[in-house]
């Protein structure tokens, strides 16, 4: 799997290169049980996923620490679908200490010589330092992903 990262004051964009088809990889990223296996950095377990796959739809995920520490809870809508190509949705943790309006995360899954190219951009942080601890979960995240496709 290949990366890239690029950052600014208030967003990140990461690259990862995969070995599946965009289908198979968009599915991972909208079906419950899959979301469920992947999206937790290492050392959480994700321990509930509600997904509503629709513009409009609502979705939840709950991460908990391992032997049952704190969880985290993030959620929002989906603002646009365009399937197998892209993903677009609010994204807000329950609980933050931040008042800000809702963060945005946009994913594409472009076809490569038979991979997947996602690239996701994460914007609207508040600071460095909620950019670079999402940066760091985001890139344990997806490197779990190939597991699952």
């Amino acid at each position: 799997m290949s990366t890239d990262t690029r950052r600014t004051p208030t967003s990140l964009t990461l690259t990862r290169t995969v070995k599946a088809d965009p289908e198979r990889v968009f599915d991972a990223w909208t079906r419950e049980e899959l979301l469920r296996r992947w999206f937790a950095p290492p050392g959480y377990t994700c321990c509930e996923v509600d997904m509503d796959p629709r513009v409009g739809g609502r979705y939840r995920i709950a991460m908990q620490k391992d032997g049952g520490g704190e969880s985290h809870i993030v959620g929002g809508t989906l603002e646009e679908i365009e399937r197998p190509r892209r993903l677009v949705l609010s994204w807000a943790w329950e609980g933050s200490p931040f008042e800000q309006e809702p963060m945005r995360v946009t994913v594409t899954f472009t076809p490569k010589n038979g991979e997947t190219e996602i690239v996701l951009t994460h914007e609207r942080f508040a600071d460095e330092d909620q950019r670079d601890s999402h940066e760091k979960g985001w890139s344990a995240c997806l490197d779990q992903l190939p597991s699952v496709l």
